[in-house]
């Protein structure tokens, strides 16, 4: 289970940037079992990205980049003129960068907590299979976290290229891993766990499940999860 963990930063989010970033990088100390190898961290537009605490310093990357290929929705409504969104460019980066690595590819937005041991839990579930990734009920899968073997890098990156620009609504992000998934079933597997976008019955702070994840928290959920201790 040797693995990169990839990231991005971006200055503008719904809360302050660095403070959530601070967050994420103690939510990968406390719960990340086995740790990364690596943490690759896609920084745009030059954002600073906040110090790197001690026990990471030799495993934690940041390539400062500065230019940003923008939101998905800037290329639908033509803000942007590029093939590809920044997310899309920077994942299939990160990804190449662990296959030249050797490591398998860990994917973890930048606004996604993950609770219990959610690394052990994804090679648990993807068995056979060579990428897994979660369900969202308003979207054809969620991408928040996701797991590639390494072997399987090269093919996923270059199907996933193969499947054209982000820029179309039926060829967002989510529908092309959704599209791979359904040429290549055999590949793919989705997580049994967490709940990205959805939020569990019981609440942020009383979710009794082993391992689970949510990503676009609101400051009354981060509020919610301090008091409670998870953070």
């Amino acid at each position: 289970m040797n693995y990169l963990l990839g990231t991005g930063y971006y200055p503008a989010t719904r809360y302050d940037a660095s403070l959530f970033a601070r967050v994420w990088i103690e939510n990968v100390i406390r719960n990340a079992r086995p740790r990364p190898f690596r943490i690759v961290v896609m920084s745009q537009r030059n954002a600073i990205f906040p110090p790197i605490p001690v026990e990471l310093s030799h495993v934690l990357q940041v390539v400062n980049l500065p230019g940003d290929c923008g939101h998905v929705g800037d290329l639908l409504n033509g803000l942007k003129k590029h093939e590809f969104c920044g997310w899309s460019a920077s994942i299939l980066a990160m990804a190449m960068t662990a296959y030249a690595a050797e490591l398998d590819f860990v994917y973890q937005e930048g606004d996604c907590l993950a609770f219990g041991p959610y690394v052990e839990r994804m090679y648990a579930e993807i068995g056979g299979g060579r990428m897994i990734f979660g369900n969202y009920a308003g979207m054809p899968c969620a991408q928040s976290l996701f797991l590639v073997k390494h072997a399987f890098i090269p093919q996923f990156v270059r199907e996933y290229l193969a499947l054209g620009g982000d820029g179309i609504e039926y060829n967002l992000p989510e529908a092309k891993f959704a599209k791979l998934e359904y040429v290549n079933p055999t590949a793919y597997r989705r997580f049994r766990f967490g709940y990205d976008r959805a939020r569990p019955a019981d609440g942020l702070a009383k979710c009794k499940d082993e391992v689970w994840y949510v990503q676009q928290l609101t400051k009354d959920e981060l509020t919610e999860l301090m008091k409670a201790g998870r953070i």
